[in-house]
């Protein structure tokens, strides 16, 4: 897939201009892609076939029609208030919107992840992308985001969903701590929505997230009701049989079986459907340690180390936890338990002592919240969420293409604290090895 063809006839701009789907074919002779099929193809065309099959290139990968979803011209003939500078969020294959949805008054606000056609141009990526839209169009669960409608024009897929007008778990953890709300009932709060929304998803419908953490968990205005959201690395599991899984989520909150997988150099692993699940159970514990302690639970920049310090134990000790509650750190520890059978379920969740002492004062926040809200910030109300700069786009990279070297020493770039400082690991990347 990333060999190029270089041949005389083709400048270095027009190489860059034709897919990369294209600069490489199968030999049947060898059974491996190579330029060379290429190069013999185009070696009998003239310059006006080159710019030709050039555009023909982009054509079909740019403005094929994806099944039969409704066609539009543009975003806009859908999305009147629909303009670039409301980007929320970017990822792989596209970038998420805030959206005003004026056809239809009852959603108020939606979300648009806009799916570049031409950025996906492999059957794997496709295949992600239709897992994705086909787990959302099958769930429907009061903590998970609503699938609304999927739309396409020329150039893109635009996939509509439920918002979250009080923004993400992240931007309420800051204002919870700016208006000194008791952050240990809004961490509560989530913990019990959250592993409701994931309990349905395994058992109710066979299905693990895989990529649970800060960025793809979303609130109601009121803070009241909590969603998971983002399902582009979610998949169908079997929950007594052993699968292959691919490691992938992002570092730092992804469990020990993932950084394991990584760390042997293992494109897949084995495992059952309720080891996914618990794995899960295990970023949603990392989530609750961020918002508690304000620092993520081991700091490395290495793999190897990474997985060295998770069979080491985490453990909720230290000055940052000094205020925080015995019966929250218990919580915690039993989320994050190295042994995946040993991590807390939903049920367990449901009757710890913190869960049940801290969650019936979420009225009080919502009180205090909407009372804020009505009364400073009508402004940002109208925006709907509070726009943050982008992080940097996600690393994608594949396993065979990380040398031992580059394994045990994987150079991260730094990025500003999120919470204070907090240090690198809260802006390392979403992994994927594929």
């Amino acid at each position: 897939m990333h060999c190029y063809i270089w041949w005389a006839t083709l400048t270095a701009v027009q190489l860059l201009q034709v897919s990369a789907v294209f600069r490489s074919l199968r030999n049947l002779r060898t059974g491996k892609r190579d330029g060379s099929v290429a190069r013999l193809i185009m070696s009998f065309l003239d310059s006006r076939s080159i710019n030709a099959l050039m555009h023909s290139c982009y054509t079909s990968l740019s403005e094929f029609n994806v099944g039969d979803y409704v066609y539009y011209e543009s975003i806009t003939d859908r999305f009147p208030t629909f303009f670039e500078g409301a980007m929320i969020g970017k990822g792989g294959f596209g970038s998420v919107y805030k959206c005003e949805d004026r056809s239809y008054p009852c959603r108020r606000r939606v979300a648009l992840k806009v799916i570049t056609k031409a950025s996906v141009v492999t059957y794997r990526s496709w295949k992600k992308i239709v897992t994705e839209l086909e787990i959302m169009q099958d769930v429907d669960h009061h903590n998970v985001a609503k699938l609304l409608e999927v739309l396409q024009t020329p150039h893109h897929l635009v996939i509509v969903m439920e918002a979250g007008d009080g923004g993400s778990l992240m931007q309420a953890w800051r204002l919870a701590k700016e208006y000194k709300y008791d952050v240990e009932v809004l961490v509560a709060n989530v913990v019990l929505q959250v592993a409701e929304g994931l309990d349905y998803l395994y058992h109710k419908k066979g299905i693990v997230h895989r990529d649970i953490k800060l960025e793809n968990i979303v609130l109601s205005h009121d803070f009241k009701r909590v969603m998971i959201i983002d399902f582009g690395l979610a998949e169908y599991v079997k929950q007594c049989e052993t699968q292959l899984f691919v490691p992938c989520g992002t570092a730092g909150y992804t469990s020990p079986e993932n950084i394991r997988a990584v760390v042997e150099r293992r494109r897949v692993y084995e495992a059952l459907g309720e080891t996914m699940h618990l794995a899960d159970m295990y970023s949603l514990g990392v989530v609750a340690y961020v918002l508690l302690c304000g620092h993520m639970p081991v700091a490395t920049r290495c793999f190897s180390s990474l997985y060295q310090n998770m069979l080491k134990g985490i453990r909720c000790v230290g000055p940052h936890w000094a205020n925080v509650s015995d019966d929250a750190k218990s919580l915690v520890e039993s989320l994050v338990k190295t042994n995946s059978f040993e991590r807390a379920t939903v049920a367990v969740i449901r009757e710890h002592p913190f869960i049940q002492a801290k969650t019936p004062l979420i009225v009080e926040i919502v009180q205090r919240h909407m009372h804020k809200q009505t009364e400073t910030e009508r402004r940002e109300v109208k925006e709907w969420v509070y726009v943050e700069p982008l992080s940097d786009h996600w690393d994608m990279i594949e396993v065979e293409t990380v040398s031992a070297e580059e394994n045990r020493g994987l150079a991260l770039r730094k990025g500003s604290s999120t919470f204070g400082r907090v240090g690198f690991m809260n802006r390392l990347k979403s992994v994927v090895w594929d």
